[in-house]
């Protein structure tokens, strides 16, 4: 069963990392998850009422990524 929630912030730094991106207090990340494998990510950042998209995977299943970003 597939889950999506906002990982801990220790967690997001590393999909942050991993992208290239710079990390702050304002970063987040959304994980679609079967168990434990990471299936997708949303990295976001939230700032004065806005968010905005950082990066986004799979760019592949347009299915999956869907869910993702509607998450």
């Amino acid at each position: 069963m597939i889950t999506l929630k906002t990982t801990e912030k220790s967690e997001a730094e590393g999909f942050y990392l991993k992208e290239g991106l710079p990390f702050s207090e304002s970063s987040n990340c959304l994980c679609a998850k079967d168990k434990d494998d990471v299936l997708g990510y949303c990295l976001f950042d939230i700032e004065k009422g806005r968010m905005t998209i950082r990066a986004i995977e799979p760019q592949n299943d347009l299915m999956l990524l869907d869910g993702v970003l509607r998450s």
